[in-house]
């Protein structure tokens, strides 16, 4: 079987380099970038993309979106200290 793509991840770690080798060795995944703080949203911008406005989501974590040269869309977080991915807090949303 082989994997063609990949619509979500989300992948939360203690050990980055056994989970890098883990995807990108044993499943053949390709690392393609680092998400550095909120810098990335900047970068996209100053490149001719445009992606949304950062907002602070349900879950207490920062995000913002946009679509990618085909069309996909991207969703983008980073972690605080109260994000759900951190606490283990039930996120409730009314959509």
């Amino acid at each position: 079987m082989t994997i063609k793509s990949v619509a979500h991840v989300c992948i939360k770690t203690t050990d980055l380099d056994a989970t890098r080798d883990f995807y990108c060795g044993a499943l053949g995944m390709t690392k393609l970038f680092d998400f550095m703080r909120k810098a990335l949203r900047q970068h996209l911008v100053e490149r001719g993309y445009t992606p949304r406005e950062i907002m602070m989501g349900a879950d207490n974590s920062y995000q913002f979106w946009m679509k990618d040269p085909n069309g996909m869309d991207l969703e983008f977080h980073e972690y605080t200290d109260k994000s759900s991915q951190i606490t283990g807090q039930a996120v409730e949303v009314n959509w």
